[in-house]
């Protein structure tokens, strides 16, 4: 493995050697004591670099079979799964023969190995790299078979907590079939991955739990499909993504498999058409089906559910799906993630009338309806008490909570006391937490001319005009004071001026990576939990 790292990736040598030139200690925990082991043979468990040392090592005895079997026959590996294409019926006793020298650190496996023609491959496919290939009857057997076991596993998360569940749901089993959308032809598997979407998208929405609607609407299966940063719940249809994620791979193999299988059949699609080798990516071909996805999902909302929308996709509205729940403030109820999926999903509950006020129960109707509470003065004190814990933990910073505005009875929210030591100066903020279904958030106006042209680009114009109208009105009616001010306004869901995001990212600068992440995490459970409190399902 040295003399192969050294001469086919000499780049890495030094760090193969830091690693592997002499045993490492490993120590057993036993009944009796600790026992001292030597790991003398072979790469360490989990070591990323054990597959790449592998491959690299291994390469000398790959490259002297290929000469072996000569000019005729064409030898891919990947790790130790070799194929060989090969015009000779005899070509594996060949192999057999070449593995057994007594010289070959490597023996051959011949209960896998095995010679198939491509006739057959036609015919009947072949399961291979965990993947098939074949004709579209024996890949949708294949799928369905995937299908039919993600299925049984989505079932189990019935009977766990809502958060438990919805994590899972949208950190692991979603992603279960993802690689195969890269390496499995999609051309006839249509019907197969809508079926993989149904099962997910059923999922989320027995998380939901609506007693009205036990299935996915329209509606529903367009945001929950939407990335988490679009303003949806991230389950990303594999139906969509499978075709452009294949593309993508094909595209990319083809480039790299030129030289030992000539030109692909299809010229790729290029992201510079100047740069024939900047193909198109899995990820620009995604991005700009979906942003398509939710340009056309705004033009059918009306303003206060497009604005719903691009407030869920904000920092802070979206905190709280990644958020998991190591310990008691972390957690969430499952009335609280119901409520949450219901506000993300545009679905404003069960009921047509409201039964608190009698008026018609829609999407933003809980943050104004006058029959509920509000939790106004609790969520105010929450988010201010956790910017101040936060911020108290910088080295050299002093935090006043409701400090006395000089030579006047009227109080800001915190004042900073800062030092060279911590970055951060002298300074006072004031929340301000507001509504955007309020008619205020509602009226908010901007000259047609001065509008701009894309949907979510003009929400995003709006949202920021009315923002900064509430900022500006904290300022004016603040007293004069000579330590600086700085409003921070946040709607209920998570958005905030662009002035309250700077001195966000101010702070960032002076914190610990743990203590923002944690202050961030905190001050989105506080407007969920809120929001939570006035849902009616």
């Amino acid at each position: 493995m040295a003399s192969s790292i050294k001469r086919n990736a000499p780049g890495l040598y030094r760090m193969a050697k830091w690693a592997y030139d002499a045993p490492s200690h490993l120590v057993l925990e036993t009944s009796g004591g600790s026992t001292l082991l030597k790991s003398a043979q072979g790469v360490r468990q989990g070591d990323p670099l054990g597959p790449l040392f592998f491959s690299i090592g291994v390469r000398p005895i790959l490259e002297d079979l290929c000469n072996s079997l000569g000019p005729d026959c064409v030898l891919l590996a990947y790790l130790d799964d070799v194929y060989i294409l090969s015009k000779s019926e005899g070509t594996l006793e060949h192999v057999s023969n070449f593995f057994d020298r007594p010289n070959n650190s490597l023996k051959l496996n011949e209960e896998k190995s095995y010679t198939t023609s491509v006739m057959e491959i036609k015919m009947r496919g072949l399961k291979i790299l965990g993947s098939h290939i074949g004709p579209s009857w024996s890949r949708q057997e294949f799928l369905l078979g995937k299908v039919a076991k993600l299925e049984e596993k989505l079932q189990r998360l019935v009977d766990l907590p809502n958060q438990h569940a919805l994590l899972l749901l949208r950190l692991c089993m979603q992603q279960d079939l993802r690689h195969l959308q890269r390496c499995l032809d999609p051309d006839g598997l249509s019907d197969e991955w809508e079926r993989v979407d149904q099962a997910i998208w059923k999922a989320a929405i027995r998380i939901r739990g609506s007693t009205d609607q036990p299935d996915p609407s329209d509606l529903d299966e367009r945001l929950l499909s939407l990335p988490v940063r679009l303003g949806g719940l991230g389950l990303l249809s594999h139906q969509t993504c499978a075709p452009l994620a294949f593309a993508a791979s094909s595209e990319t193999s083809d480039q790299l498999l030129i030289p030992m299988l000539g030109a692909p059949a299809f010229e790729p699609m290029l992201t510079d058409a100047d740069d024939p080798e900047s193909i198109k990516s899995q990820k620009d071909r995604c991005d700009e089906a979906l942003l398509a996805q939710r340009d056309a999902l705004l033009a059918t909302l009306d303003d206060h559910e497009m604005k719903t929308i691009l407030e869920s996709a904000s920092g802070l509205g979206r905190k709280w799906l990644e958020v998991i729940p190591y310990y008691g403030s972390l957690r969430l109820s499952d009335f609280e993630v119901s409520g949450a999926l219901h506000l993300r999903t545009l679905h404003p509950g069960s009921e047509v009338i409201c039964p608190q006020c009698g008026n018609r129960n829609c999407v933003g109707h809980a943050e104004t309806c006058t029959g509920r509470a509000r939790w106004v003065v609790a969520r105010h004190e929450q988010v201010k008490r956790a910017i101040a814990a936060s911020l108290s933990k910088i080295e050299g910073v002093q935090v006043s909570v409701e400090p006395f505005i000089a030579q006047t009875n009227r109080r800001n929210d915190i004042r900073v006391t800062g030092s060279s030591a911590s970055g951060l100066a002298n300074h006072e903020y004031d929340v301000t937490i507001v509504s955007l279904a309020t008619r205020d958030g509602r009226d908010a106006f901007i000259p047609a001319h001065q509008l701009p042209t894309n949907i979510a680009e003009k929400g995003h114009a709006l949202i920021d005009k009315f923002l900064s109208k509430k900022a500006a009105d904290k300022v004016n009616r603040l007293p004069a004071n000579s330590i600086p001010f700085s409003p921070l306004v946040f709607t209920v869901g998570g958005m905030m001026d662009a002035k309250t995001a700077d001195v966000i990212k101010t702070w960032k600068d002076s914190m610990s990576i743990p203590a923002h992440k944690d202050l961030t995490y905190q001050l989105s459970l506080i407007l969920l939990r809120a929001r939570a409190k006035t849902f009616v399902l």
